[in-house]
């Protein structure tokens, strides 16, 4: 059953509620904005009530499409989608089985998500529904018994249930494409980051392990340079008391040679105390002791002749003394030096081996580096390709639902409803038009002149546009729009003016017309009234212009 709803052209505020103005309220209100939007130069040749027709048809429990009954304007949509989802998860399932796998599946993964194709799908009939968005509570109920005055209704109410069908079909399908590649972002995901995972612990367990062997190692050195160290310390101080044993017995024998010039002294000492004491045995006998000193003095001549001999033998000694330990001493540094060199280099090659294990560890260490920063970066790749594709599809989704109207935004929508929007059209003596789109009475005094306050922008707009573009581009709908406006023009109906006249009093009580503005409207109603559109001809009640054989009504 369909639902019959539509948005009257004028609504005066009720308190917090908008209530549809009178259809003679209604003819007043368009004259004042019709006179407005002629300017000068130009005058009103038909002024017509119309309705433009829409069906409204649900499509989910929460939105419904908006499809034009006139039959235009056309949607194209575009869509991609990629056949080779099946291979790209048999390649992320089975051909992957540890982190080195990674770099050269994401190649065939990349190319497997760029393949796609595309297609274009023509939505006929179908309108951008976000004007509707503001205007839910100026819908009201069809009066049953009302017959809009309606350009062509090309589309019927099963055509438009068709053209619903089509959209859910699109709408399902990119649904479909959506969840399907969330579902392989999810896997990609997973599967990728498991993989990152499983280097990452392996790196932790091999970093630990090489950090023991490394301490011990360490441990181990320092503990060998140690007793190095000690080695050295202790054959040092071995050498050291060797050297010191070896000059003791040089000192001691140059010692022994000085013995001689001992005995020396020590015999001339006893010959002088023995000289001496027979000197003074012969107290009284002064030759005789003159001779004994003659005699110490041959002695002595004697003694100093072998102490010369002596002194040159212990010269000669002394040389080879020094000689001897100045050899003991560079031997004893030579031999300190040897100690010191061996530790060093023994100290060296303690050290080269702790450096060469700690080079093995950074080799080995970089390469698993260079591994995870190779899955790493081939992950972030093809996440981003797939992300960008979800994007691609929820963009493609979302364009798509575009054209679906929130339900809520019209509370009292049936599964199938028609809505008719109505508006005035002017058509002017240049042969142009204006759309008047539905507004709100006005609250302060007006002039006979003057344009209203839209109910909402964004469907004035869209009203407007849509009737200028859809006759410009269809011959067809611009041949109905034609006959609905002959067939409304309310300035060939003889009750035109008593209906005119009974909208300004009511807006008169209002007090919302400026003085003298009621009989300024109903002199241009008497001026414009009457004549034939096309020539301007009188017509007085005919059905064709008697001049030129326009239409007058239908």
């Amino acid at each position: 059953m369909v639902r019959q709803l539509s948005i009257g052209y004028a609504y005066k505020k009720h308190g917090t509620q908008y209530k549809e103005e009178s259809a003679e309220t209604k003819l007043a209100l368009a004259l004042i904005a019709a006179n407005h939007s002629v300017g000068s130069g130009r005058t009103i040749t038909a002024l017509s009530p119309l309705t433009v027709p829409y069906w409204i048809v649900q499509v989910a429990p929460s939105r419904s499409v908006l499809i034009s009954a006139t039959g235009i304007p056309n949607q194209s949509l575009t869509f991609t989608e990629n056949n080779r989802l099946a291979e790209f998860r048999r390649v992320l399932s089975s051909e992957i089985g540890e982190p080195g796998d990674v770099p050269a599946a994401v190649g065939k993964l990349q190319s497997l998500l760029g393949s796609v194709q595309t297609s274009t799908h023509k939505l006929e009939a179908f309108q951008d529904p976000s004007f509707l968005t503001m205007v839910g509570k100026f819908v009201l109920e069809l009066d049953p018994n009302a017959t809009p005055n309606r350009p062509e209704m090309r589309v019927d109410s099963n055509s438009a249930l068709e053209k619903s069908q089509q959209f859910q079909k699109l709408m399902e399908s990119c649904r479909t494409r959506v969840n399907a590649l969330e579902d392989l972002r999810r896997l990609t995901r997973e599967r990728l980051q498991n993989q990152l995972s499983v280097i990452e612990n392996l790196m932790a367990t091999e970093r630990s392990r090489w950090e023991q062997r490394v301490r011990a190692l360490e441990e181990r050195t320092r503990q060998d340079i140690d007793t190095l160290r000690k080695k050295e310390s202790d054959g040092a101080y071995e050498m050291r008391e060797k050297h010191k044993i070896a000059v003791r017995a040089i000192t001691a024998d140059f010692n022994r040679t000085a013995a001689d010039i001992e005995r020396l002294f020590v015999e001339g000492l006893e010959l002088v105390r023995s000289t001496r004491s027979e000197i003074s045995n012969k107290s009284e006998d002064v030759e005789a002791a003159i001779a004994e000193y003659r005699k110490l003095k041959e002695k002595m001549g004697a003694s100093m002749s072998r102490y010369s001999d002596i002194v040159r033998s212990m010269d000669t000694r002394a040389e080879q003394v020094l000689k001897e330990f100045r050899r003991a001493q560079e031997e004893l540094k030579k031999h300190g030096e040897g100690l010191a060199r061996n530790t060093e280099s023994g100290i060296a090659e303690l050290n080269g081996r702790l450096d060469a294990l700690r080079k093995e560890m950074a080799q080995k260490m970089g390469e698993m580096e260079n591994l995870r920063t190779e899955v790493k970066q081939a992950t972030d790749r093809i996440l981003h390709a797939v992300d960008e594709a979800v994007t691609s599809q929820q963009s493609e989704f979302l364009k798509l639902m575009a054209l679906a109207l929130d339900n809520n935004v019209i509370p009292t929508l049936a599964p199938l409803t028609r809505l008719d929007i109505e508006v005035f059209v002017a058509s002017h003596s240049d042969g142009g038009m204006t759309v008047l789109t539905p507004c709100i009475s006005p609250d302060d005094r007006i002039g006979a002149a003057a344009s209203h306050k839209s109910i909402d922008e964004a469907l004035s707009t869209a009203l407007s546009q849509s009737l200028k573009s859809w006759t410009s581009s269809d011959r067809a709908f611009n041949a109905s729009l034609q006959q609905a406006i002959i067939r409304g023009n309310v300035l060939t109906r003889s009750n035109g003016l008593k209906a005119l006249q009974t909208g300004l009093l009511e807006l008169q009580r209002r007090q919302v017309l400026n003085e003298g503005v009621k009989e300024k409207l109903e002199f241009t109603w008497e001026k414009i009234s009457g004549k034939c559109p096309r020539c301007g001809a009188e017509t007085k009640g005919s059905k064709f212009c008697p001049q030129c054989g326009q239409v007058i009504a239908e």
